[in-house]
């Protein structure tokens, strides 16, 4: 295995190179439990800053039905 730094690769993609498969603390349980807690319907606005390549939005907005998402 050859060890990038992070000046050869964009940030998301360097834990990944050492093997990382889940970036996000908690994981999927974690984020349900936050989504449940937020109580979203179809008419809220999903705003994501720095989304990476948008899984977490994208999945929010196909199981709640958004009518709308924002990704800065």
């Amino acid at each position: 295995m050859s060890i990038t730094t992070t000046d050869e690769k964009p940030a998301h993609l360097f834990p990944a190179s050492l093997g990382k498969t889940i970036l996000r603390p908690g994981g999927k349980a974690a984020t349900e439990r936050i989504l449940e807690a937020c109580h979203i319907t179809s008419d809220t606005l999903l705003l994501e800053v720095a989304p990476n390549m948008g899984t977490t939005a994208i999945h929010i907005a196909l199981i709640r039905r958004l009518k709308k998402t924002v990704h800065v």
